[in-house]
């Protein structure tokens, strides 16, 4: 008994795209012409390359991607602020040298040393 049923691309797109459809021809296939099942339909079972195949969407692999992207781009974030926050603090901190020569300058020398150069004026005048 030889039945005709769908081409190896037809299989192959039903195995891809409509994998209930599929089955329900193997089912098919398996009970009314088991010749014609184990020549086209049973290497789609047995192969496990095809099985691998058979999911178009990979929405798996796209959430682990996606996650790990997301995780990526907040470490930088995160390590980028982190960075600046540290470098604009630098500057607030003065060493223990730079306290001791601001300690030794006397603010009234500062403000002597300006009057003078009008008391000179008024002497030539």
């Amino acid at each position: 008994m030889s039945t005709v049923g769908p081409s190896k691309e037809e299989l192959q797109n039903y195995f891809q795209n409509n994998r209930q459809y599929f089955d329900e021809l193997a089912k098919y296939y398996r009970e009314s012409d088991p010749q014609y099942y184990k020549e086209n339909i049973a290497p789609f079972y047995s192969n496990p390359f095809f099985a691998a195949g058979s999911k178009k969407t990979g929405k798996g692999c796209l959430t682990v991607t996606l996650s790990i992207a997301i995780m990526i781009v907040g470490l930088v974030a995160g390590l980028v602020f982190f960075i600046l926050q540290q470098n604009e603090e630098e500057p607030k901190q003065k060493s223990p040298v730079i306290q001791q020569e601001e300690k030794k300058i006397n603010p009234a020398d500062s403000v002597k040393a300006e009057p003078e150069p009008e008391k000179r004026k008024k002497k030539k005048k």
